[in-house]
């Protein structure tokens, strides 16, 4: 059932607002439609993902056909880099590959599963690159899926371009555009990438681990160099909108029907819509950072480091600080990542050989940071830094507190780097020459006091854990 916060913000979005949104988008009634979905773009749907499915096949009419990109649920690509006892269990214990029965890719949402599923529903023999169809059409357009190079000739990819199809990217993204895979494997050349992995399949009464070739599909990676082109952009991303630009397709007013659901409209802009329909209109970022969970106020009476910045060289200081038993807070103007959070592929930092976005290399810095102490604050500006000759002192604009003085200051580990932006008025120990085992003895004994019991995870004994992203 929907959050109250939901009914009071939106209305339901209805199979009958879906069929007549289709037909105004230009579905064509008996056609094969491939469909992308997003049921979080879509909004709170009354039935759910089968709603959804129900309204395309009521488009689409008896004669059309619905087409979508199902997968498998599971994944053996990079199982040669796992531990042997785990690769043992898994070749030992896994069910193998049934085209019918195993489940789809999660990452695929909710509507391939449900298409899956369908009664009548047809489904390809083909691994990870397993396509499911409901309608007239279903059975030719799955038949005789390659087991390699799964997504070229004879596969539904090409039989939806001989049958005149159309693609539906209903709320997703344009890089998830899998047609372009299609193209890829049209193509050759000396720069275009080739995999290789194993799936279990059965023969007859025992299993065996049947290998798979074709082009690389991963983000990370891709089949070809389409950074030297695109740069930081994402390449499906960029084709699509290309694609889009070229008169290759349509694109409906989904953002101006959101404005009127919530009885809002253009003249005041931006808007956010919150996961449970809550929307706020010219959010400042403090209050977007609020409304999504986030942190602009230090919780904290007093720290050891306070370090400006959560780019990526603030976030692995954090993770170094805190994992040093420092009380540690960071303090971020906007929001962190900086510029390389905004990165769509970093392929030069060390630890990642097939790249990682600045989203997720940031989002697994911040919880790094997070689970060893730090203290996480967002959309707060500097207003002074005060150096004396055992302290440092630092100023933000909020009620002012000085941290309490000893009779002995506490000591930093030698060669910390702390810049301090704030919104209190605290002091911190100058940085002296303390041996790092004495500091590390010290930090464990005063970790009982430093973290209330219950409101973070133990900090883990193995100091090798304090990698900045991994």
């Amino acid at each position: 059932m929907p959050a109250d916060a939901v009914m009071r913000s939106t209305r339901p979005v209805t199979h009958s607002g879906l069929v007549t949104g289709l037909r105004a988008l230009g579905v064509r009634t008996g056609c094969v439609l491939m469909v992308h979905t997003r049921m979080s773009a879509i909004g709170w749907v009354v039935g759910a993902a089968e709603t959804v499915v129900r309204a395309l096949l009521e488009a689409l009419g008896p004669d059309g056909t619905l087409l979508a990109y199902v997968g498998w649920n599971d994944n053996t690509c990079r199982m040669h880099e796992w531990p042997l006892t785990w690769q043992d269990a898994y070749r030992s214990e896994r069910p193998p590959f049934d085209p019918l029965c195993s489940g789809a890719d999660p990452q695929m949402g909710r509507v391939p599963e449900r298409i899956r599923t369908w009664p009548g529903a047809k489904a390809s023999g083909s691994h990870y690159r397993r396509m499911a169809a409901v309608g007239p059409q279903a059975e030719w357009l799955t038949e005789g899926q390659p087991w390699d190079h799964a997504f070229g000739p004879g596969s539904p990819l090409a039989k939806l371009l001989q049958a005149d199809g159309q693609i539906l990217m209903l709320g997703a993204s344009l890089h998830r555009l899998t047609i372009i895979h299609h193209a890829e494997s049209l193509v050759d050349g000396p720069a275009k990438r080739l995999v290789s992995h194993v799936v279990p399949v059965r023969n007859d009464s025992t299993v065996v681990w049947r290998e798979v070739r074709d082009h690389d599909t991963t983000t990370a990676r891709g089949a070809f160099p389409y950074k030297r082109v695109v740069g930081d952009h994402e390449p499906f991303q960029v084709i699509g909108q290309l694609a889009l630009e070229a008169g290759c397709g349509v694109t409906g007013q989904k953002g101006g029907r959101l404005l009127e659901d919530k009885g809002l409209d253009a003249s005041r802009l931006p808007v956010m819509i919150r996961h449970d329909e809550y929307p706020m209109v010219e959010p400042t970022p403090a209050q977007i950072i609020e409304a999504v969970g986030g942190s602009i106020r230090v919780d904290v009476d007093e720290c050891d480091v306070v370090i400006v910045g959560a780019g990526p060289a603030g976030l692995a200081a954090a993770v170094y600080a805190a994992s040093e038993g420092l009380q540690t807070v960071v303090l971020e103007e906007a929001v962190s990542g900086g510029q390389a959070g905004s990165s769509p592929m970093i392929r030069n930092y060390p630890g990642f050989p097939d790249g990682i976005s600045g989203h997720e290399l940031t989002r697994r810095a911040c919880e790094q940071a997070w689970m060893f102490g730090a203290h996480m604050v967002f959309s707060q500006p500097a207003a002074g830094v005060e150096c004396g000759a055992t302290n440092m002192s630092c100023s933000w604009p909020m009620a002012t507190r000085s941290r309490p003085g000893r009779s002995s200051p506490r000591r930093a580990s030698p060669g910390a780097v702390s810049v301090f932006r704030a919104l209190r008025r605290w002091s911190a120990p100058a940085f002296s020459t303390a041996r790092p085992g004495a500091r590390r003895r010290q930090c464990k004994a005063a970790m009982s006091s430093w973290w209330e019991p219950g409101t973070r995870p133990a900090r883990p004994r193995c100091t090798s854990r304090n990698m900045p992203g991994s």
